[in-house]
């Protein structure tokens, strides 16, 4: 959906002027990044919704469609130019509902409270780094990396059930629950009357919304009190956040700075199938590092804080021996096919298998994630074409990273590894067979990457010209610099190496320059402190 319609970019003027965005910063204080970050998130699930309605009634016109809210309604009026008609859900339910919520969140945070108090609470332990637990074969790497030690590192899961599988990589590593903080008497009076005035204040401002916007506002009461007790207990100079995708991390920074710590956030992946997407609109780190300038200062920067530094790193999906590695001479001849579930999937495995009949001398390694085969409109016809037995078509069901080593060339839908093969010296191209369906597709914003027929592909695949990889050093940072050498000075550690010379497009010095926002932040009183903020 998001490839065909570019929904929430197209929508984003009329989201913002119907929650005034604008004046969050006023109304939410210390919540305003968190808010505008969870009503983006519950207006894209009703976006879904209101294109399954114009479908229904362009099948039914006559059908009525009674019971929406005004969001519903007022959306679908402005999407189609067209009335839904029938009787709207009265706002005095979505007050009932949300006054209903605060009760029950408020009960439920000042006894979560009330059990995490301790008479004699210990002083808290101190860790350089404390990292966001997310299940990722990166993981030991980065903190080795980024570590000063394994002592100096604290493991923080967001739940206690991955915490009771207690994952091979976190065995013999300090870890804890982020439920697991504790309370003084005197702070836990405090949390009391923060959680108070807090509830208060978002009931206040944001009651009138429709409940699925709502619930989602009001839970995160709980969860800056959730943090605030883990800081009361472990004290860190960074936390590395996993999770720029939840709009808690924001509440998370609040208290961390609270303790005079950094928060650390990283761009998992680049928004390939749309250039602005909703998960990422709305963020609040200290520092948050990006694989490249062209994104961040095109599309989102006047929308992030003033007070975020933004720094573009690259790929971090490779270890530090891995880059090096790549020097090292050998025959790669292989072709990395990166699939993805898309509208375009048939005609993404027609260009392969003509491809591969094109090349018979070379190997296409079909790489896709296990659970987008449990997709009937990607999993079928994928299978059906890995089930035709063509020799040098094989499944490659590893590290998609590792194809970097048997590969020089990527094709696929529009991936973050499509501009890391970049990065690392490979020839990489993404299908854009229907330029005019999908909407909007960031890697048309440098040349000699997309193609539109498999004739293209197989022309370039023969030309002897060098891949234009200088024009891409906006996308995606080349300056050979190890990204965890960055971050490292960051935390005021040394650098282990120089810039790697077989990555680096230019002769570079150590230390990344940050992305600056083309035009005035769109937001700005959203960087102000809060009018009543209450430590």
């Amino acid at each position: 959906m998001i490839r065909r319609t570019n929904v929430f970019a197209e929508s984003e003027d009329w989201l913002e002027t119907y929650l005034d965005f604008r004046h969050s910063g006023e109304r939410y204080g210390d919540f305003a990044v968190a808010f505008r970050h969870a009503c983006a998130n519950a207006a894209f699930d009703r976006y879904v919704l209101s294109y399954r309605l114009h479908g229904l009634l362009a099948r039914m016109p006559s059908l009525v469609v009674g019971g929406l809210d005004a969001f519903d309604q007022d959306y679908y009026q402005t999407r189609y130019g067209q009335s839904l008609g029938g009787h709207r859900s009265p706002k005095y339910l979505a007050w009932a509902a949300n006054i209903a919520l605060t009760a029950s969140s408020f009960l439920f945070t000042l006894a979560w409270i009330l059990i995490r108090m301790k008479p004699l609470a210990p002083r808290p332990l101190h860790f350089g780094l404390a990292c966001d637990y997310v299940a990722h074969p990166t993981n030991a790497f980065v903190w080795e990396e980024i570590g000063k030690s394994a002592d100096d590192i604290l493991i923080v899961f967001r739940s206690a059930l991955p915490h009771r599988e207690m994952p091979a990589d976190v065995v013999g590593r300090h870890h804890v629950v982020a439920t697991e903080g504790w309370f003084s008497v005197l702070d836990g009076l405090r949390a009391m009357a923060r959680t108070v005035a807090d509830h208060g204040r978002l009931l206040h401002h944001a009651g009138s919304l429709p409940m699925d916007f709502f619930r989602r506002i009001i839970a995160l009461c709980y969860r800056r009190i959730m943090y605030r007790a883990l800081f009361n207990r472990f004290e860190c100079d960074y936390f590395w956040g996993r999770d720029d995708y939840n709009p808690e991390h924001a509440l998370r920074s609040v208290e961390l700075r609270r303790k005079g710590g950094v928060s650390f956030g990283f761009m998992h992946g680049i928004p390939s199938i749309a250039a602005i997407v909703h998960q990422l609109r709305h963020l609040d780190f200290d520092t948050y590092y990006v694989h490249g300038r062209h994104l961040s200062e095109r599309y989102y920067r006047d929308r992030w804080p003033e007070t975020m530094r933004v720094v573009p790193i690259g790929s971090s999906g490779l270890s530090r021996s891995e880059l090096k590695k790549l020097a090292a001479p050998g025959p790669r001849t292989g072709v990395a096919c990166f699939l993805s579930i898309t509208f375009q999937i048939a005609e993404t495995i027609d260009a392969i298998r003509t491809l591969a009949a094109e090349f018979p001398d070379r190997i296409f390694y079909i790489n896709f994630k296990d659970k987008d085969q449990d997709e009937p409109t990607f999993g079928s016809p994928v299978s059906a074409f890995l089930g035709e037995g063509i020799k040098n078509v094989v499944r490659h069901t590893g590290r998609s990273y590792d194809l970097f080593f048997l590969c020089d060339t990527v094709f696929s839908n529009g991936t973050t590894l499509a501009a890391e093969a970049i990065q690392l010296s490979l020839k990489s191209y993404v299908f854009d067979f229907f330029p005019d369906a999908w909407k909007s597709l960031p890697y048309r914003d440098f040349p000699g990457v997309c193609i539109s027929s498999v004739e293209s592909a197989i022309a370039l695949m023969r030309s002897e010209q060098p891949f234009p990889r200088e024009k891409w050093a906006e996308f995606i940072e080349m300056s050979g610099i190890v990204p965890w050498d960055t971050i490292r000075q960051d935390m005021n550690l040394p650098a282990k190496d120089g810039p790697l010379a077989h990555l680096a497009l230019q002769p570079t010095t150590m230390g990344q320059s940050e992305c600056r926002s083309t035009s005035a932040p769109h937001y700005p009183e959203a960087n102000k402190p809060c009018p009543f903020a209450l430590s």
